[in-house]
């Protein structure tokens, strides 16, 4: 997925290696406020860098990069502690005719880099575009791709679920996904938007409760129809979706915290 030939950060600016990549967002997490922004390990902050390549792509895709003086800047989203805006900040690449660019690292708004070299920010950047898509709408009916949740994706539950049989799993899925149509209507802000091949999806929490003590979990991806209608396509961890839901927004509480 982080492969350097597929983001247009790589190719615009020279980014070093794993290593040196790697302490450029170590810096932004410690300037930015507190977040997830790993999976499994805070050495490997493997969100944030998500984020950040995504970040930098959506801004190549709609020209929201500024070049000033020698200097380019990209508005990350992120905020310093002190609530200042954060920029991913590049300056002249002499060394290497082939990236313009080489990434200096991550600054605030406020610093002599920033102001001194620029007449004006690039805009904050936005993954949803008609802004009813943060809204999920509970009047519209929902159907369930059932023979592609448990079939094409079976290896996604865990081994507790698993062990049920697909028979079985088939009937926790209705009946959860039943409890969750009640608590959705009563709070649609359960239906978290995310950003997934460049378009808007829904992540829908479905709770398997196996016995008093054992409750697991995952995501339902459900995408809007021209119709008008949902339907929720596939099943997904926690770690698989929060990723691109952070894209759309701060994750401030809400079910999908890992």
């Amino acid at each position: 997925m982080d492969h350097k030939t597929i983001y247009n950060l790589y190719n615009y600016a020279f980014c070093g290696d794993d290593d040196f990549f790697m302490n450029l967002l170590k810096d932004l997490a410690l300037m930015s406020e507190k977040e997830i922004w790993f999976s499994s390990s805070k050495d490997y902050l493997d969100i944030l860098k998500f984020y950040i390549l995504n970040v930098f792509e959506k801004a190549y895709e709609t020209n929201s990069i500024v070049e000033e003086n020698g200097c380019a800047i990209f508005n990350t989203g992120l905020l310093t502690l002190n609530q200042e805006e954060i920029f991913g900040y590049f300056i002249t690449n002499f060394k290497n005719e082939a990236q313009k660019w080489y990434f200096k690292g991550f600054f605030s708004e406020s610093d002599r880099n920033i102001l001194h070299n620029f007449t004006k920010k690039p805009p904050l950047i936005n993954f949803i575009k008609d802004k009813n898509d943060y809204y999920f709408d509970t009047d519209k009916s929902i159907f369930l791709n059932i023979d592609h949740i448990l079939d094409d994706n079976w290896d996604r539950f865990d081994a507790i679920i698993k062990k049920q049989g697909k028979f079985i799993v088939q009937s926790l899925i209705f009946n959860a996904f039943k409890h969750t149509l009640v608590r959705l209507k009563r709070n649609n802000r359960l239906a978290i938007p995310q950003y997934y091949n460049k378009s808007i999806m829904y992540l829908l929490p479905i709770e398997f409760s196996l016995n008093e003590d054992t409750k697991i979990t995952m995501a339902l991806a459900v995408e809007k129809l021209p119709t008008g209608h949902y339907r929720g396509n596939t099943i997904l961890t926690s770690q698989m979706c929060y990723a691109r839901a952070r894209l759309v927004m701060k994750l401030d509480n809400c079910w999908l915290n890992l």
